[in-house]
């Protein structure tokens, strides 16, 4: 299975960590549980060891860094902040920032080009730009 599915399937994940449930947000155990016990994707099943690693690492990266990943982008947004953002651009920025600041393993261009996919992709397309420029912003202060 390729690293592209994997973070399609971080992203289809991470949205559900936007939401409250008794007072609280949903974290990365629960979310990937919901997924898991709601999906019937045969690419789900296909996945590979590293791959459902890869996928657990960051969404429970993001879930324990979540306020320096809101804080490193919200430093980036002009006139915004990452709570107005719609939720897969927001979901998507988290993703691409912990993989920038924490896995050193992926070129910072790949993982940048792979999150304005997945935004086209699931997302207002009109969002890429600006989340390209937030992200370069980002990955460029971290050289």
């Amino acid at each position: 299975m390729s690293r592209k599915f994997a973070r399609e399937l971080v992203l289809k994940i991470a949205y559900q960590m936007n939401f409250e449930e008794g007072g609280h947000l949903i974290n990365a155990t629960e979310a990937i549980d919901r997924y898991r016990d709601m999906v019937e994707e045969p690419k789900y099943q296909e996945l590979t060891d590293s791959d459902r690693e890869f996928i657990e690492e960051i969404l429970k990266g993001i879930d324990s860094n979540r306020e320096v990943l809101d804080e490193r982008i919200n430093e980036h947004l002009i006139n915004w902040t990452l709570d107005r953002l719609n939720i897969i651009d927001s979901a998507m920025m988290r993703i691409a920032a912990y993989e920038i600041l924490f896995l050193k393993d992926t070129p910072k261009a790949i993982v940048i080009n792979e999150a304005l996919n997945l935004v086209s992709k699931f997302g207002d397309e009109k969002s890429t730009k600006y989340i390209n420029a937030v992200l370069d912003n980002l990955e460029s202060n971290e050289e």
